[in-house]
């Protein structure tokens, strides 16, 4: 990212901060028109295009149909993204990936033994008697078991890292 081009998506990035806390922009909240908000701005259409299609591939926006954009709260997309790509570029183990996400369910545990429903509770335990049924185990039911559990606890950011 150049530093035009890091401007702009800096100053795209103020503009939602500064309507969210406001209240004039909420999650899935479309955004005005691109000549108003190029204008709103202080710059030009094309550079704005390119602002909200970085903050799109960060899932803080998507593109409707008609090409208009929405505010997003799909983070854990950006999450994935660079956790695949440090991956790749080896700066990050699949061991650390999985340490990090074995302390953020026992971090969780409280949060989740509060807040847990029956049916929560009855999902869980269905999850866990596939995975012991299985030789070999049952990934789908062991990444739906996990996903459950951080569901349970609520913490919005816990359930994002989780999912990426």
């Amino acid at each position: 990212m150049n530093q035009f081009t890091q401007r702009h998506y800096q100053a795209l990035l103020g503009y939602l901060k500064t309507n969210l806390r406001s209240g004039a922009l909420h999650d899935g909240s479309r955004l005005p028109p691109e000549e108003a908000l190029a204008a709103e701005l202080n710059f030009s259409v094309p550079s704005l295009r390119e602002a909200q299609h970085l903050l799109e591939i960060f899932g803080l926006l998507t593109q409707d149909a008609d090409g208009g954009y929405r505010l997003s709260h799909d983070v854990s997309r950006g999450f994935t993204d660079i956790f695949s790509l440090m991956l790749l570029l080896n700066q990050l183990k699949y061991s650390d990936v999985h340490r990090l996400r074995r302390s953020i369910e026992l971090q969780s545990i409280p949060a989740i033994i509060e807040n847990i429903t029956e049916r929560e509770r009855q999902m869980i335990y269905l999850c866990l008697a596939r995975m012991m049924a299985s030789e070999h185990g049952d990934r789908r039911a062991d990444a739906e078991f996990h996903d459950l559990l951080l569901t349970a606890s609520g913490d919005q950011l816990v359930i994002s890292l989780n999912r990426a």
